[in-house]
């Protein structure tokens, strides 16, 4: 019982995490999360072992041309031009 209502915290605080840098970023929370999701799929391929997956991975998404993940990706990192 005592670790799910961790969890649940847990799960608050982060979702208030992310609203909190969405709103002051002007970037959806599900867009965020999707993309901390992603550098965090990516750094674990790195960390494990599979550079070359996560070089590839990078690679393949930036060269999509989907600018709205890329604007959202600039806007996190605080790199908008």
């Amino acid at each position: 019982m005592k670790s799910t209502r961790v969890n649940i915290r847990m799960k608050d605080e982060l979702y208030l995490f992310f609203k909190e840098i969405s709103e002051h970023r002007g970037v959806s929370i599900s867009a965020m999360m999707n993309i901390a999701l992603t550098q965090y799929k990516d750094w674990e391929g790195h960390l494990s072992g599979r550079g070359d997956d996560m070089a590839r991975a990078m690679s393949a998404r930036e060269n999509l041309g989907n600018s709205n993940i890329s604007r959202e990706k600039h806007i996190i990192r605080g790199t908008q031009s």
